[in-house]
């Protein structure tokens, strides 16, 4: 046996092959079909004479503690099993299929030559060979070599006409088995000098750089998108006819470049369409062969390396020579070791994925897919699958006899089918539009595509908006419906049937008239008791008015400035809004003055509804004007979702600036029944609120999201049935189910929890509904739904353009929907009210984000402004508070990074549960065991309270500026950094760290790989770890947790095991 050296590709794939559960993702399998019966003695003497002139498959490694060494073994017993009499016909094609499937998911143990399996299955009149060669010796382009001497050697065997020593020379011996191990070692050492003089010269700093300013691309990050995968694959394929390969080919001769260049270029430009980036950056494999005499050898003689490609907006062939100049320069890093660079751009290791890029390209060779073997015996070569994904997403191209075959490889724990389906089939059409017209630009090339049709998003031609009089026309009717019913009451009983209800808001509108009161008119409204708010916003609609909602609690400044900017005139309420106010009466005056007027002729009900002030980017609020098209088509949905009629008891829980007061209010009065108000009852206080909702036996409850976990809590701590609640709402942020949400719909399965989506400015456009009952695949992240009818929905990129399905777009909604606009504020409204994409209509832009996932559900991600990330890693703070509130000492908590760069720190802060602390330790162990690693914070500080916003969102601005000035005080842990004191367990890992690292680690959960670790030294750290204890730890598992506490938790865990 003679010792060979090993490469840097060959290393990383080998710490793969040891690392991953899977053993057969590195198998390369392909059968040949032979058109007749091969001898089974003659092909074992030519897969002999194969493993003697190819010496890379009669390579076995050693792995000893971490190092990798190789050695060429001596030809010995061939590899070959014979399956003889297999059926026929039709079931010849299924065991063909089946048998491939399951030979190529056969491992190939790496420690014992040859690297390579071969199956002969025969039947009469036919045969196949089945091959499974590891990826650690052979590549794409050593496949024509090895081919060619199998089916050469397989006609020296059979004495076939033509056969010779060596292809292509009469008479030759052929190739001397000894001079090829020479070529191979010297081809071997050749790659291990280049690569060190890569690491030498600067270009894995070079490389890592480049990636730094890149963020990673990734595709279809829905929040259920897992960390780690099984690996299982799927695979498509689609065959591009000669003509269409030829054209692809012509075009790349035009445009100066080769088929890869434009293949991997429209790849480039639909990843940047659906990861939503000018830059992606995707993984390609690269020539290593240094010598020319390694062309006839076979072996793995490539290198995989991240390409940083464009995705811009310019045309076709533009894009294509700044790919083919990045495929050049790419050129230069062909040497880089790929574990130098991963150690050089320290990218986050808290999964099994490939940490550089999860999208590949790979073009092979030309590949010869039929071969003579003998006379009359010809064979048809095909890869076989094993149906695994070693990469998130792969795209590979082969040209073939019959044109270009372009197949996709993706994760299924991943990708849904009808992604990946969708992909391949848009690749196809861009990449034929491309090669048609290269000077289209990228954005037209995917224009009009049929694959981007979603018709459950474009719903305007569903509206309804049909209500003679608008809204209180529709009240005035169900008036009539029921005028002994009771249509307002509170907990004190005082309240309104509908025929007062319509009788007071006359004489109020007469009185309204009487104080000049018009259409077109802003009326502020002081919320006194229900009945009287409720008949203010209605006389104000019966006049032709607007009223906007004054909550007193609010700056008087900002009051001061939302009376001021909407120019209103008259003040309703009983309190004083602010100094120096406009006249102020009550509806008991209204009354009084309207008594004996006659009312006016009630408005037609095409006249704004409402102004409601929101947050302004600029510090001064926006006022929204509302209209009536969008709310009575708002109304009629929510009547017949919601299941509303003259039995409704709905809880008006909304304080009357929010935009949701109106769903509790309109709706319930238009479906004749009865809108109960809190009275007496804080509406801070969920427990008086449940018992409220359960006494007074109420049907329906709209809850904001950030206090649907303490209602849940408050239900099932006083021990209420909600026998008569049919349906509980939520909106405002987010909806996460924490453990408390899930088992108020556990327990509850009469109840439909609806989670409804939409801004100020449109009101309700998208819902959600889950039902109750015990329900395992209930998601805790949960989707912002389903477009409601007369709404278009549209997800769009940063430049107004529809993003694919599956792609992360700004929400934007039009239909009937958008509001007037800002009131007297015509220069915002331009910016945020914008023409449609199609040009029918308006839409208005969100400024959030969201993805159409596979089930045609949208799924919010959060805001494109404020995008939470660190170090590459997009956080979605609701799923840390979510794993941090199910731990029964924490009532609440909230995520935030603070600072930026290298300084960004992650942060939760935590209200306890009463009568408890914030153990930081207990917690940061909890979110360890649910969480990567990224996701656990960095700071932990516990609150007396949890600030919320205006609109009852939590207040990550206050909080953060609080902890800037240090109001906070970190929790406390059981044991802190400074002063730890390690378990013997501890203190055996840290000693073989610091050995291992030379970095000592000064606490039990600094990371393995923040202290300088790489792969390999992962694979020396447990190697160490199995001779010091006897006890062997999965790579994967040291993966998933690489700190000090976690691998001596392992090691006492074993020792009280076995004791």
């Amino acid at each position: 046996m003679s010792e060979i050296p090993v490469t840097a590709s060959q290393r990383s794939l080998l710490f793969i092959q040891e690392a991953m559960e899977r053993k057969d993702l590195y198998n390369i399998s392909f059968r040949i079909t032979f058109d007749g019966e091969a001898d089974p003695d003659a092909m074992a003497a030519a897969l002999r004479r194969l493993l003697d002139l190819q010496p890379t498959l009669r390579t076995e490694f050693v792995l000893d503690g971490g190092e990798a060494r190789a050695r060429i073994t001596p030809t010995g017993t061939v590899p070959l099993e014979v399956s003889a009499g297999a059926a026929a016909g039709a079931d010849w094609q299924r065991l063909l299929d089946e048998e491939s499937t399951a030979f190529a998911r056969l491992a190939v143990d790496l420690r014992t030559a040859p690297l390579c399996r071969f199956k002969l299955l025969t039947a009469p009149g036919r045969s196949a060979l089945l091959c499974n060669v590891h990826h650690s010796v052979s590549d794409g382009v050593s496949m024509a070599a090895l081919l060619d001497e199998l089916s050469e050697s397989y006609r020296l065997a059979t004495g076939a006409t033509g056969a010779t020593g060596a292809p292509g020379s009469a008479g030759a011996a052929g190739p001397d088995p000894a001079e090829r191990e020479r070529l191979l070692t010297a081809e071997l050492a050749a790659q291990v000098r280049a690569t060190d003089a890569a690491v030498e010269t600067g270009e894995v700093k070079r490389l890592a750089a480049e990636l730094d300013r890149v963020p990673p691309t990734t595709l279809y990050p829905v929040p259920t998108r897992p960390a780690n995968t099984d690996f299982a694959g799927a695979d498509l394929n689609l065959l591009l006819g000669t003509e269409e390969r030829a054209l692809v080919e012509r075009t790349a001769r035009e445009l100066a470049t080769t088929p890869f260049a434009v293949l991997l270029a429209c790849y480039a430009a639909l990843l940047g369409e659906y990861a939503g980036q000018e830059q992606v950056v995707v993984g390609s494999p690269f020539s290593t062969r240094r010598t020319i005499a390694s062309h006839d050898l076979a072996g793995y003689f490539v290198n995989t390396l991240p390409l940083v490609l464009p995705a811009r907006d310019v045309p076709f062939d533009q894009h294509v020579a700044a790919v083919t100049k990045v495929v050049r320069e790419a050129k230069r890093y062909q040497a880089v070791p790929f574990d130098a660079l991963v150690a050089q751009a320290a990218p986050e290791r808290s999964t099994n994925r490939n940490p550089l890029f999860q999208c590949m390209f790979a073009m092979q060779d030309e590949l010869r897919t039929r071969l003579e073997f003998a006379d009359g015996l010809h064979g048809t070569v095909q890869f076989v699958s094993q149906q695994a994904a070693r990469f998130d997403f792969w795209l590979g191209a082969t040209p073939v006899e019959d044109g270009l075959l372009i197949e996709v490889e993706y994760d299924k724990d991943v990708f849904p089918a009808r992604y990946a389906e969708r992909f391949l089939d848009e690749y196809r059409q861009v990449l034929l539009r491309a090669a048609a017209d290269p000077r289209t630009s990228l954005p037209r090339l995917t224009a009009g595509l049929a694959t981007r049709t979603v018709p459950g998003l474009l719903r305007a031609a569903e509206a309804r908006t049909d209500s003679p009089g608008g809204l209180v026309g529709l009240v005035r009717e169900a008036a009539h419906r029921h005028p002994e019913r009771l249509a307002v009451t509170d907990p004190r009983g005082t309240g309104l049937t509908y025929a007062q209800l319509l009788d007071s808001t006359a004489r109020t509108a007469a009185g309204l008239h009487g104080r000049g009161v018009r259409r077109g008119d802003v009326v502020a409204v002081v919320p006194e008791s229900l009945a009287d708010t409720v008949v203010a916003m209605l006389a104000v609609l019966w006049c032709g008015a607007a009223y906007l909602p004054l909550d007193t609690t609010l700056p008087a400044d900002r009051l001061a400035y939302m009376i001021s900017h909407s120019r209103c005139s008259l003040v309703i309420g009983s309190r004083e809004a602010v100094p120096d106010e406009p006249e102020r009466t009550t509806v008991a005056e209204l009354q009084q003055a309207g008594a004996g007027a006659e009312a006016p002729e009630a408005a037609d009900g095409t006249d704004p509804v409402y102004v409601m002030f929101t947050s302004g980017s600029t510090g001064r609020p926006k006022g929204v004007l509302m209209g009536q098209p969008a709310l009575v088509n708002l109304l009629h949905w929510q009547i017949d979702a919601l299941q509303m009629g003259p039995l409704t008891r709905f809880l008006q829980f909304a304080p009357l600036g929010f935009d949701v007061s109106y769903q509790e209010i309109f709706p319930t009065l238009a479906a004749g029944g009865t809108v109960h108000g809190l009275g007496p009852v804080d509406r801070r206080d969920l427990a008086q609120v449940a018992a409220l909702t359960e006494h007074e036996q109420l049907t329906h409850v709209y809850l904001p999201v950030a206090v649907l976990g303490a209602f849940a809590d408050a239900v099932h701590d006083g021990g209420h049935s909600l026998a008569s609640v049919r349906h509980v709402c939520v909106s405002g942020e987010q909806l996460h189910l924490d453990s408390r949400s899930h088992r108020l719909l556990d327990r509850h399965e009469h109840l439909t929890l609806v989670n409804l989506y939409g801004p100020t400015e449109t009101h309700a456009v998208t819902g959600h509904a889950l039902t109750g009952g015990p329900d395992p695949r209930r998601p805790s992240h949960v989707p912002i739904g389903h477009t409601l009818p007369g709404v278009d929905t549209h997800l769009l990129d940063r430049h107004g353009r529809p993003v694919p399905p599956g792609a992360v777009g700004e929400l934007s909604f039009g239909g009937v929907c958008p509001a007037e606009g800002y009131l007297h504020d015509p220069e915002r409204t331009t910016a945020a009210f914008l023409p449609a994409p199609d040009g029918t209509g308006r839409v208005y832009r969100t400024g959030d984000l969201a993805v159409l996932a596979e089930d045609d559900t949208l799924v919010f991600l959060g805001r494109r402004d404020s995008q939470v990330k660190l170090r590459g890693h997009r956080i979605e703070l609701g799923e840390l508070e979510v794993a941090a509130e199910k731990l029964p000492f924490v009532r609440a908590a909230a995520g935030a990074v603070h600072g930026t760069g290298e300084q960004a720190a992650l942060c939760l802060f935590v209200l306890p549960a009463p009568g408890e602390g914030v153990d930081a330790r207990a917690l940061r162990d909890a979110l360890r065991a649910e969480l990567p690693p990224y996701m656990v914070p960095r700071h932990i500080l516990a609150l007396d309270t949890m600030p919320l916003t205006d609109n009852g969102k939590i207040d990550r601005k206050t909080l953060l500026h609080r902890f800037a000035l240090g109001e906070f005080a970190e929790a406390t842990a059981t044991r802190s950094a400074g002063s730890w004191t390690p378990t013997p367990a501890e203190a055996l890992v840290r000693d073989i760290w610091t050995q291992l690292l030379g970095n000592q680690p000064t606490d039990a959960d600094e990371s393995f790989f923040l202290l300088g670790g790489n792969s390999f030294d992962v694979l020396r750290l447990l190697s160490t770890v199995a001779e010091r204890t006897g006890t062997r730890v999965p790579v994967v598992e040291f993966f998933r947790t690489p700190t000090v506490r976690a691998l001596a938790d392992r090691l006492t865990h074993d020792r009280g095991a076995t004791a």
